[in-house]
């Protein structure tokens, strides 16, 4: 649902018919959001609709319906040692979304039971110190939070048809949160919030499935919305060299090995098995290759799906940039960046970088599909072609 297709089914309505169609609550709420109006703004907006033989529903009601859709009422305060944060039941916030969602889809569509498709994840955020300003709990430290969220992919009914995706589904807006800790990005702050709040939710939401309105509906999450740090943080497989097979260092540099691939075989019910089978003294005791690089028992009960190919495209892509402003200088000998040397080659390539690379980025944003990295920098090697022809070094 987007603004515009409801725009389009109100000039629709008021066109079709005389007799005063009224636009759906959910609807009309969603109008109001998009729109950013307040109370006035909307009840010009009703009547002008009016004259259009369109009818939205009283103000009250959608403000009604608007505190529903967000269920205040179910949001409780999160207790560590003392109040650290807010969160909701997984579950009950799960099965009110695909609700809302299936409730504007054709009844001949829903053939139960419905399959839904999430992925979930978190993340630390830090340095958010205007809101210290306001807190006078010395054990509570608004300068970092952990956020924990979800987002529906897809649901789909029993003939296998996709009834629903979302429109743009890597946008923020696309993601629910299930909780918000007042709590740094650490092991035991992540082990907290899985322990007491995620991970027994998430393994009655996969066994036993959601109970809709007119039927059930089968659930299936992938934990993956997490950078490289919460990865190894859940994990437990910070010395890894790799988050999702157990290749060891010496595998990894040998050439017949890598010219093979590396099967993904790394899973938390391994990790989990190998520390259990001692106590965790002997077990960090052990050769790293024999515990799987481990660091700690794992948190999350999933597997972590870490594949992250654009933190390691845009390190290829600073290294890049490094090479060649050593290259251009002449100090292939000196790495440091805070050497004069390199500083004034390497402030020329950032501008000349700049001036290049804005316009795509301007072209890209302006059309509705958010640009993609590979938009914008091209592959590898063409990278590499570009930052060769502007200091004119050859390939």
């Amino acid at each position: 649902m987007n603004s515009a297709n409801v725009c389009k089914e109100i000039l629709e309505k008021g066109n079709s018919s005389p007799i005063y169609p009224q636009l759906s609550l959910d609807k009309s709420a969603f109008l109001f959001d998009s729109l950013e109006i307040g109370k006035t703004k909307y009840l010009e907006l009703r009547r002008t609709l009016l004259s259009e033989d369109l009818k939205l529903p009283g103000y009250n009601s959608v403000a009604k319906h608007r505190a529903q859709i967000i269920l205040l009422d179910e949001v409780r305060i999160i207790h560590r040692e003392f109040p650290c944060g807010v969160g909701i039941t997984y579950t009950r916030l799960l099965t009110h979304i695909v609700e809302r969602i299936i409730s504007n889809l054709s009844p001949d569509n829903l053939v139960y039971p419905l399959k839904v498709r999430v992925s979930d994840g978190l993340d630390g955020s830090g340095c958010h110190r205007v809101y210290q300003q306001a807190i006078s709990n010395p054990d509570l430290s608004t300068k970092t939070f952990i956020l924990f969220g979800f987002k529906v992919n897809s649901i789909i009914n029993a003939n296998d048809r996709i009834l629903w995706k979302p429109h743009h589904p890597n946008s923020p807006f696309c993601t629910r949160p299930v909780a918000l800790l007042a709590l740094p990005e650490n092991e035991e702050s992540v082990k907290f919030l899985m322990d007491s709040l995620i991970n027994n939710e998430t393994s009655t939401i996969e066994e036993s499935g959601l109970c809709l309105h007119n039927g059930n509906a089968e659930v299936k999450i992938i934990r993956s919305h997490f950078d490289t740090k919460m990865a190894k943080i859940l994990s437990g497989a910070g010395g890894a060299n790799c988050q999702i097979c157990t290749a060891t260092f010496q595998q990894i540099h040998d050439i017949s090995i890598v010219q093979n691939g590396f099967p993904i075989n790394r899973t938390i019910r391994d990790a989990r098995d190998v520390f259990d089978e001692v106590d965790e003294e002997v077990f960090l005791s052990l050769p790293t290759n024999q515990r799987f690089n481990l660091t700690h028992k794992p948190i999350s009960e999933k597997d972590i799906i870490s594949a992250s190919p654009l933190h390691a495209y845009l390190r290829t892509f600073s290294w890049f940039l490094l090479l060649i402003c050593h290259l251009q200088c002449g100090a292939i000998q000196k790495w440091s960046p805070t050497s004069p040397i390199i500083l004034g080659p390497r402030n020329l390539l950032l501008a000349l970088l700049k001036k290049n690379l804005v316009y795509q980025l301007t072209h890209h944003q302006s059309k509705e599909e958010p640009p993609q990295p590979e938009m914008l920098f091209g592959d590898a090697s063409h990278v590499a072609m570009i930052l060769c022809k502007i200091f004119s070094i050859g390939c």
